[in-house]
Formats: structure tokens, C-alpha cells, sequence
């Protein structure tokens, strides 16, 4: 599992700075791609992103 945070920063009324954050947790790189991808074709104002291995759990 793979954990993308994509986190979008743009003004809002012209002034107000504002900060929208989500996280998605996809199974593989090739999702996670597509995820990128989407943001890049429809996303307003700058955003920044982060893929990360989600740690599994280990079960006694």
C-alpha cells in the first residue's frame, strides 16, 4: 500500500491564503500516477505532493 498526499494552496477573495489536504492510499505506483495526474490536469492554484510506503502492521 501506498499512502499520496496531495495538499493545494491558492487565495481565496483575493487575500486569504487558504490550504485544502487530502490523502489517498492506493495499491500501487501506476495508481498513484494516474492520482498525480489527475491533479495536474484539473487543479486550481499550487499544490505540492507526497508518495510514501504505508507501513503494514505486523499481527501477533
Amino acid at each position: 500500500m501506498w499512502n499520496i498526499e496531495v495538499v493545494r494552496t491558492y487565495k481565496a477573495v483575493g487575500v486569504y491564503e487558504c490550504e485544502d489536504k487530502v490523502i489517498f492510499e492506493v495499491n500501487s505506483l501506476d495508481e498513484a500516477s494516474e492520482i498525480v495526474s489527475m491533479f495536474d490536469k484539473y487543479s486550481i492554484g499550487e499544490y505540492r505532493y507526497s508518495i510514501n510506503r504505508k507501513k503494514e502492521s505486523e499481527e501477533e
